[in-house]
């Protein structure tokens, strides 16, 4: 059994809609187990039962979860491995909290539901709304390109351009949510708060692929709430008895977009203190794009679990996040989005500079493919000069030097 409740006041709810209680405070999820309940299911849902959903409700699944993890030859003097969320149905790690923020939906009997989105999260909700029949609108930015809400059209949700950037729309969207009852599916506790219990079953995967919990657990930070369910799922599993000791989180953001980073390193941990290093700071552009949240809606939660992991949150550039992408192509066959390189880039700087350590075992979280962003790879990748040969032997044999 589960129970919602807030963490500034202590209410309960049942069957709210979105992730804020009345007095203004967060709404979290505490479950009575005392051990790692699981399944016969495959996928996420093996652990329907460390997931806030009634035990009759059937998931909204499309087999997410379940997803590879891969010993990485980059590591040298370290242990890596890298957690292939690129592997489900829609290529992102969004697709377990869309499976269960869809699935919430379903069990309230709402429906309607909206997000901004221009990017992974959006075309999970439009998946994962069409399994369900939800009626889906995905606000994107007005300079949006068309390759990048296509597949959410194709999936039947309506798309709408706004003149807006993400942090703005989406609390305009909180507002609008709030006023009539519209169901939020964007990936931040404040907007959903069942969703936000998806990424602990990465955890659970990982310690059950490992047979143990790794030194260090990293991941790129967006909006944060994947790397705070991601730890919320390691701290259950040490009170489960399954891990004895918790990782160390690193959180990897690209510059021009990372304040978690300065207000890492500047001990600054309030929410109005971290505005405050937003102030006049302009939209930069990225490669990352999935990445590029001014203010990270999960951010006071994640420098928590940094603090308490002793972790850190590093800033890194474009250059290191398509050489990390380079890097992982070439020595382990995945072709991974810049946004997931970026945190295989930390791990190469953490390692250099000693954070660290030699021998230790670390996982870096893949968060999507790279297929999903050919259009956009081709204004920042240089392929150089491709030959054109003749089509006959000795030409043939030239190229293939024999």
């Amino acid at each position: 059994m589960f129970q919602v409740f807030c963490r500034s006041c202590g209410r309960k709810w049942t069957g709210r809609i979105n992730g804020l209680c009345e007095c203004g405070g967060l709404l979290d999820t505490s479950y009575d187990h005392t051990e790692l309940k699981t399944t016969s299911a495959r996928g996420m849902w093996k652990y329907r039962g460390h997931l806030p959903v009634a035990e009759d409700t059937s998931p909204v699944t499309l087999g997410e979860g379940a997803t590879p993890l891969h010993l990485s030859k980059l590591a040298d003097d370290a242990t890596l491995y890298l957690k292939d969320e690129s592997q489900n149905p829609t290529g992102s790690v969004k697709d377990r909290a869309l499976s269960l923020a869809v699935t919430k939906a379903k069990e309230l009997n709402i429906p309607k539901a909206t997000l901004f989105s221009a990017g992974s999260t959006g075309l999970a909700a439009a998946a994962y709304a069409a399994r369900a029949d939800l009626d889906l609108t995905v606000f994107v930015g007005a300079a949006t390109p068309a390759w990048r809400f296509l597949q959410m059209k194709v999936l039947g949700a309506h798309v709408a351009k706004v003149q807006s950037g993400t942090d703005e729309l989406m609390n305009l969207l909180e507002e609008i949510a709030n006023e009539h009852g519209v169901y939020q599916l964007t990936t931040c506790r404040r907007a959903n708060p069942y969703q936000a219990e998806a990424p602990k079953t990465i955890a659970y995967e990982v310690v059950e692929q490992l047979g143990g919990a790794p030194d260090w657990f990293i991941a790129p930070i967006g909006g944060g709430g994947t790397l705070c369910g991601v730890w919320k799922g390691f701290k259950e599993l040490q009170a489960f008895g399954r891990i004895s000791k918790l990782p160390r989180i690193l959180g990897v953001q690209v510059e021009g977009y990372d304040a978690l980073a300065i207000a890492f390193q500047r001990g600054i941990r309030g929410e109005q203190e971290l505005m405050a290093i937003l102030e006049g700071t302009p939209e930069v552009d990225t490669c990352c794009t999935k990445l590029t949240h001014k203010f990270p809606h999960d951010s006071v939660e994640l420098l928590e679990a940094v603090d308490e992991s002793n972790g850190a949150v590093l800033s890194l550039t474009d250059r290191d996040a398509l050489e990390a992408m380079r890097l992982v192509g070439r020595k382990d066959g995945l072709f991974i989005e810049p946004s997931s390189a970026l945190a295989v880039a930390g791990f190469l700087r953490s390692k250099r500079e000693g954070l660290i350590a030699p021998g230790a075992t670390v996982v870096s979280l893949v968060t999507g493919s790279a297929f999903r962003e050919l259009p956009l790879l081709g204004q920042f990748v240089e392929l150089g000069d491709i030959e054109t040969v003749a089509a006959s032997k000795d030409a043939l044999r030239a190229v293939l030097e024999l």
